[in-house]
């Protein structure tokens, strides 16, 4: 009976697997029917944390314009417009150089940067303000008869160190360089003058020679101080120097006239540049010549007539200005319209041909009659324009002259005629 009944308890247990399996299997099928995952195939993703209510949002920096690249105060990337933070007429932030456009009649102050800036004098008149050129034809106005509140400095050369031995013989040519108040801490450019003294003469006559007139007493340095602290010139740098020692001739000749050519040409001027900061970029004369707007001569009687043969006639490519007091040949006054007329020489325009004597001069007559020679014989000047002929009271002595030069500095560097 024991085997029979363990045989029976075997076989139910077998019929409740069989009925376990048959239903899990039904099961199984019913939902795989229904589109459903067994529950050991569904993929558990868990649902992103909440972020707390009380957090911020980062925000995204961005990296702010270099400004690299300014043109005309605009920064070429982004388009900041430059609020300009002027220093000596050039802005710290874009770099722009203030071009001076406008200033006041009477302090002189750029009405753009601040910075003071003299009158720019064009056909007798001032673009910046409007104010007409001050030529004083009677007398050498008081105030220059008194010290100038800022005194240039004057020093002493040998332009023998300048010359080759075969221009000047090798022998010592005495010069005396003036230089504009606060040259040396501006680190400014400087328009550049060479002067050209008369008979019985020397380097003083056009600096430091005392001059005596209705009791009082100046000298030429004093015209130049005044000219410069009023605003009359732009600052210059002016070379004088003994004409008779470098020609050894008492009196102007051709010959001697030649010698000055060569001297101005070769050694006087690349001198001047390497001397102190002219607008040329180094002293190659094409360099010079680049800059030649910034480059003068004066000359006063005997002077005027190595101004126009030497410089004008000779080396027009590297003068843009000059002014010839008090004499005037006809083989100068030739000389200079050749060069003028020769088609070769039309890339140099003058921007300033002053003449001038006093009303009793010997020499009046004939200054006046070859400044309108030179003004008929040739079209690039043109009187009041870019040609001045201008008569004061006085004889033919230091006086005068330096009367003349208050005018003529105000003239001179002035901008290169478009009629040129």
């Amino acid at each position: 009976m024991r085997k029979t009944e363990k045989r029976i308890v075997e076989a139910l247990a077998l019929l409740c697997l069989l009925a376990c399996g048959g239903f899990v299997f039904a099961a199984r099928l019913g939902g795989l029917a229904d589109g459903k995952k067994p529950e050991s195939e569904v993929a558990v993703v868990s649902a992103p944390a909440e972020t707390p209510a009380s957090a911020e949002t980062p925000e995204i920096e961005s990296t702010p314009c270099p400004h690299a690249l300014f043109v005309n105060g605009v920064c070429a990337d982004c388009g900041f417009v430059c609020e300009h933070d002027w220093r000596e007429g050039v802005c710290t932030v874009c770099g722009e150089a203030c071009r001076h456009e406008m200033h006041d009649e009477e302090s002189l102050v750029c009405l753009r940067c601040g910075e003071k800036v003299p009158h720019r004098f064009v056909e007798l008149g001032c673009t910046r303000c409007g104010r007409e050129v001050e030529l004083s034809t009677e007398a050498i106005p008081e105030r220059y008869f008194t010290p100038c509140p800022e005194k240039g400095s004057v020093v002493q050369l040998d332009l023998r160190d300048w010359l080759s031995d075969d221009i000047g013989g090798g022998r010592s040519v005495p010069a005396l360089l003036y230089l504009p108040y606060g040259y040396e801490q501006s680190g400014e450019r400087v328009n550049v003058i060479v002067t050209l003294h008369g008979a019985a003469s020397d380097e003083h006559g056009m600096m430091d020679e005392i001059y005596a007139i209705s009791g009082n007493v100046f000298c030429y340095r004093d015209l130049y101080d005044w000219a410069i602290y009023e605003g009359r010139a732009e600052p210059f740098a002016l070379l004088t120097f003994s004409t008779y020692a470098l020609t050894a001739e008492s009196l102007w000749t051709k010959g001697a006239a030649d010698e000055m050519s060569r001297a101005l040409r070769e050694g006087i001027l690349p001198g001047l540049v390497k001397s102190c900061r002219s607008y040329a970029a180094s002293p190659e004369l094409a360099d010079i010549a680049d800059a030649r707007g910034h480059f003068g001569v004066i000359g006063v009687s005997d002077g005027s007539l190595y101004a126009l043969w030497a410089a004008l006639a000779d080396n027009l490519d590297l003068f843009g200005s000059y002014t010839c007091l008090s004499a005037n040949f006809p083989e100068t006054t030739e000389r200079a319209l050749r060069t003028l007329n020769d088609p070769a020489t039309e890339g140099y325009p003058i921007a300033c041909f002053y003449t001038g004597a006093g009303l009793k001069d010997f020499q009046h007559d004939n200054t006046e009659t070859r400044f309108y020679e030179l003004l008929r014989g040739c079209s690039r000047l043109k009187e009041n324009v870019n040609a001045f002929h201008i008569d004061v009271t006085g004889y033919h002595n230091w006086v005068t002259w330096g009367l003349e030069l208050v005018n003529c500095l105000q003239l001179m560097f002035q901008d290169f005629p478009e009629t040129a």
